[in-house]
């Protein structure tokens, strides 16, 4: 648990709203007070109680260690808990690990999910003296804390050691009462503990110190020491107080880890691989060198949502959605995207990213890497393009139309409607080919195709069949066939007169010289729905319309009838 929030505030606010005081000069006699007083809210995550904020905390409470953040003492901050949830009001005893002196704390709760706590205080027993059975209790607390404990006098003289202290360093506590405890440190560090020492005073009488000791065996040993400092009335500093505890392999620890961290930064900054890593909440916290170099951007600016500013708008949806769900779940994943490069350029990237757990099994993030498949991306296009797509008029193919078709019919017979096949055969196209050559016969097929493209609405299909023959896939027509009917018969005509328009032909070798040919076409139109089911057997019967054209003068559409088949 930790205090999100503490320090004198009159009036203050908090994210419900204002809070104020409710009479003005309050905060000053509160701040008069010896004892301790404390004005929080318990804060709450799917109705479980998890920390506190303090919004008023007078002088005093300030001065007691231990109770402005509640990491390490559950204990503590279930008693808030508790009254704070409507639980009666509670009296108890604070004996802190760090050898301030014990004091009785007082909760209450003046409305739900808020608590006021009061701290009484009392100077610590003379410890060379323990005359009174409060003194010989609270000695009997210290000789029994495994920490070690020290008391001394500004000049360093030693008044006090406890068992543990004895033990640590070796030594009966009568060698070390009346010596001072400078011997006991690693020398290098001495200039550190006196600079921190001689920060305490009565507004700061408590500080942090780590620092390496000799232990009884000889090691260098690390220990963390809470210094607190007694003052007289004139604010004179006359006694400190030390209580420590050997942090050495928290220190190895932190080492190993810092050198671990160092080892895989070194490792991800020279692999040849974009890297990045993110917390449980998919935020993103660190990028290799490799993606920053890529991008050309700071780590700042990439850090938590700001490496989507580079991604293409068409596929961070997508990215995002695969992520989400795989969050969701804690999987793999693994997603191709474009990543803008620092030159401007899109670059096509495959992301894997693979989910983190520590030593308990508790998951805590993503980690994820990239490569650059920009050349792999653009032949698996060329290949497809190629496969389904005329490379003349980039008009979809037969392969590509069946598919489609195959598709629109099965969509049928699921939702009401129609479809229709247009089949289009130029009428006077083999006569340019024999006059100019081929090179100007596929310029017409291009202009075909493309006044074919501006008739048709986007979801429609225009397919090269081969040679001179076109096929348009009209889909998602009326579910009237009558009115099926007449909405590709306008489609088709609208072709047709489009196609009767003159051709200016130019080859890009030819100079200024353009050749002028008409050409018209003859159309074959085939209405399907739901009952249809077989694409062969609509093509056919579209083909069939088409020639039926052709026979009744070109130029012209005409609707398959069964009366075709004869």
């Amino acid at each position: 648990m930790s205090t999100l929030n503490s320090g004198i505030a009159a009036p203050f606010s908090v994210p419900e709203g204002s809070v104020y005081l409710a009479n003005e000069m309050l905060p000053d006699f509160l701040g008069q007070l010896p004892n301790g007083v404390a004005y929080g809210k318990i804060l709450y995550q799917n109705g479980q109680a998890y920390d506190c904020a303090y919004f008023y905390t007078n002088p005093a409470f300030q001065r007691q260690s231990g109770l402005q953040d509640l990491s390490g003492q559950p204990d503590i901050f279930a008693r808030y808990a508790r009254v704070a949830a409507g639980g009666p009001p509670e009296h108890f005893q604070v004996f802190p690990d760090t050898f301030q002196a014990p004091y009785s704390v007082q909760v209450f709760s003046p409305k739900p999910e808020y608590f006021v706590c009061i701290v009484n205080t009392s100077p610590p027993p003379p410890t060379d003296s323990p005359s009174s059975p409060s003194a010989r209790r609270y000695l009997c607390v210290l000789e029994d804390q495994t920490e070690i404990i020290c008391r001394f006098l500004t000049d360093g003289t030693i008044l006090y050691v406890n068992d543990a202290y004895c033990r640590f360093f070796g030594k009966s506590r009568e060698s070390l009462i009346g010596k001072t405890w400078q011997p006991t440190a690693w020398a290098e560090d001495l200039p550190l503990i006196n600079a921190k020492l001689a920060m305490l005073s009565p507004a700061q009488p408590v500080v942090t110190i780590e620092n390496r000791l000799i232990a009884a065996d000889g090691s260098l040993r690390w220990g963390q020491f809470v210094n607190r400092g007694f003052f007289d009335a004139n604010g004179q500093l006359l006694e400190m107080q030390s209580v420590g505890r050997d942090i050495t392999e928290q220190k190895q620890m932190e080492a190993a880890l810092r050198e671990s961290e160092k080892r895989f930064r070194l490792l991800a900054d020279n692999a040849p691989v974009l890297i990045w890593m993110a917390g449980f909440d998919a935020s993103r916290l660190y990028f290799n060198q490799v993606w920053l170099d890529f991008t050309g951007r700071t780590l700042a600016q990439e850090r938590h949502q700001g490496w989507t500013e580079n991604v293409h708008p068409d596929d961070l949806p997508h990215y995002l959605a695969a992520y989400q769900t795989a969050l969701a779940n804690r999987e793999k994943f693994a997603v191709d995207y474009r990543l803008r490069r620092k030159d401007g350029a899109y670059r096509w990237l495959t992301d894997h990213g693979v989910p983190r757990y520590d030593d308990q099994g508790n998951f805590f993030g993503y980690i994820g890497s990239c490569i650059d498949i920009t050349e792999r991306h653009n032949k698996e296009e060329q290949a497809k393009q190629q496969a389904l797509y005329d490379p003349l008029t980039k008009l979809a193919n037969r392969r590509l139309l069946h598919e489609r078709l195959e598709h629109t019919l099965a969509t049928l017979k699921h939702h009401h409607g129609y479809g229709a096949l247009l089949f289009l055969d130029l009428d006077n196209f083999k006569p340019l080919n024999d006059l100019h050559g081929h090179e100007i016969g596929d310029l017409l097929l291009i202009e075909v195709a493309r006044r074919i493209g501006h008739c048709i609405r986007d979801i429609d299909t225009v397919a090269r069949f081969g040679g001179d023959e076109f096929v348009v896939l009209i889909s998602k027509l009326e579910a009237v066939e009558a009115r099926a009917a007449a909405c590709v018969h306008r489609v088709a005509e609208r072709i047709r007169n489009q196609l009767a328009q003159p051709y200016t032909l130019t080859l890009p070798s030819g100079g200024d010289q353009a050749v002028v040919h008409h050409c018209t076409s003859s159309i074959g139109a085939a209405l399907f729905g739901p009952k249809h089911s077989q694409a062969k057997q609509i093509l056919k019967h579209a083909d069939q319309a088409m020639y039926k054209a052709k026979a009744n003068g070109r130029n012209r559409v005409h609707f398959y009838t069964p009366d075709d088949d004869l």
